[in-house]
């Protein structure tokens, strides 16, 4: 399996379906009934949600294996309250909070294969409301035939994790809570659609081949990368 860097509307068409063909897709449901968090730390800029007060990609410390060097200073921040169940939905989307007894499920399958920080939870007033909550990292040199897998990108920090049927099964007998679980080859079936229509809209900008209502999305589009380029020029990363 090739989990570099994807081509742009073409990742989920290249790879090979096949290596999906025995694995479930595990993401936090990220309902109006769940507790929503983000990472947290002392002097966070809301701006800023993934830079350290000393200019640190807070991803780049996951990617590269050095999380431990902030753990003990970070938390998980309540930015919705809800249910909180064995995944938690983290807003940003790059990176897993799960539970102690599904991180204990899961280093079953793998015990080499996961590192886990634990961390509070707390409210946005600073309050306690659990500490029985990890980050996770899983390795990104696992096989690809490892029970236990980040999805999508193997070397990057993610929201989802891949596992085989043996362990899904296992979770739901343990009466793992809080989670959504989809086929790989459903979900890679989807992601094949997306992109082809992905591809098809590139073609029609290319062209110009649009109709009146398509336009006004381009010009929406336009309107909305033009703001967001303009923000990154105030605001420059340190």
């Amino acid at each position: 399996m090739n989990m570099d860097e994807p081509d742009e509307h073409n990742f989920w068409t290249n790879i090979d379906a096949s290596d999906y063909q025995d694995r479930w897709i595990i993401s936090g449901k990220g309902t109006t009934r769940d507790m929503w968090v983000g990472l947290a730390w002392e002097g966070i800029d809301p701006d800023r949600p993934f830079t350290l007060p000393d200019g640190t990609d807070f991803l780049d410390l996951l990617s590269e294996g050095r999380f431990s060097s902030i753990a003990d200073k970070v938390w998980l921040q309540a930015d919705k309250k809800g249910r909180m169940e064995d995944v938690l939905w983290t807003c940003t989307m790059s990176y897993t909070a799960i539970s102690t007894r599904l991180v204990k499920a899961l280093k079953k399958f793998t015990p080499e294969g996961i590192q886990s920080w634990p961390l509070e939870v707390r409210s946005k007033r600073g309050e306690k409301l659990s500490d029985d909550y990890h980050l996770i990292v899983i390795s990104p040199t696992a096989s690809d035939d490892s029970p236990v897998r980040s999805f999508p990108y193997k070397d990057l920090p993610s929201a989802s994790f891949d596992v085989t049927s043996e362990v899904f099964d296992h979770l739901k007998e343990q009466g793992i809570t809080g989670f959504s679980a989809e086929h790989g080859l459903d979900y890679i079936k989807t992601a094949r659609e997306n992109e082809e229509t992905e591809r098809d809209w590139e073609r029609k900008k290319a062209t110009g081949d649009l109709t009146d209502y398509e336009r006004e999305l381009l010009e929406e589009e336009r309107q909305l990368i033009a703001e967001a380029e303009a923000y990154d020029r105030e605001n420059p990363r340190p």
